[in-house]
């Protein structure tokens, strides 16, 4: 589906180097999980396989962590006040 202007008109897809600059600056606000990058990127007018190849390279260089976005949610979960039984269920 080809992404809107802010006047709604069409415009091509993303560019993997479009993508990716969008990505960085999605990643530098907080962690994100790849599915959660993966769907932003999709709304914002990348095709599937852009995303997967620049989710693949911010993986490759270390901005893209699946672990640290578990260790970062469950860190804010625990401030939250839950406990582990609900932090393991999430």
């Amino acid at each position: 589906m080809p992404r809107l202007s802010k006047r709604n008109k069409p415009q091509a897809p993303l560019t993997a180097e479009e993508a990716q600059a969008r990505a960085m600056r999605i990643l530098a606000g907080r962690e994100h999980s790849a599915a959660q990058l993966r769907h932003k990127l999709s709304e914002r007018g990348a095709e599937p396989a852009v995303c997967d190849e620049v989710i693949a390279q911010l993986e490759d260089m270390g901005f893209l962590s699946e672990s640290r976005f578990a260790e970062v949610l469950v860190r804010s979960r625990i401030s939250q006040g839950y406990g582990p039984l609900r932090i393991r269920a999430e």
